[in-house]
């Protein structure tokens, strides 16, 4: 019976994969702690981590311009380092729908301008192009609307 509670207690204290806090001081150490993670921790989980990664490196690069690789390298993993990976993935997933908003917001009036078209008027390279735009539209919002619920679903896991 006490063995059995103790089994008990063990499995029901355990972490979940995601709230695995990253420890990592460059791309090696990274590399070699994500391998270390639970086979819980999905491939899909770490593609995102991996793209995540990504993401903070280029808010890094932007942010600061002029850092040396190896300053690139201490920010990243400075932001990295200490956070959980749902912390990271979620907040990679809001900067990825954010920038995709952007761009969507930035092109609605020329969507808006487009829709009053009648395609039969136009050449069919025009044609072509006003197609080619609603689709890249739509897989815009198409995208942030998966980044929203992969967000969601991280978050809820």
């Amino acid at each position: 019976m006490l063995a059995c509670a103790a089994l008990l207690l063990a499995t029901g204290c355990q972490r979940h994969p995601l709230d695995e806090k990253v420890t990592a001081r460059n791309d090696l150490d990274f590399s070699m702690w994500l391998s270390r993670q639970p086979r819980d921790l999905t491939a899909v989980d770490r593609k995102d981590l991996r793209d995540a990664l990504q993401q903070i490196k280029f808010i890094v690069m932007t942010a600061s311009p002029g850092l040396t690789p190896a300053e690139q390298s201490q920010a990243t993993y400075a932001e990295l380092s200490g956070q959980t990976i749902r912390e990271i993935l979620a907040a990679s997933f809001t900067l990825q729908h954010d920038r995709i908003a952007e761009e969507v917001a930035t092109l609605l009036s020329r969507e808006d301008r487009y829709r009053a078209v009648d395609p039969a008027t136009l050449n069919s390279e025009a044609r072509e192009f006003l197609e080619g735009f609603k689709a890249r539209m739509e897989q815009r919002r198409s995208e942030m609307q998966r980044l929203e619920d992969r967000r969601l679903q991280i978050e809820a896991r």
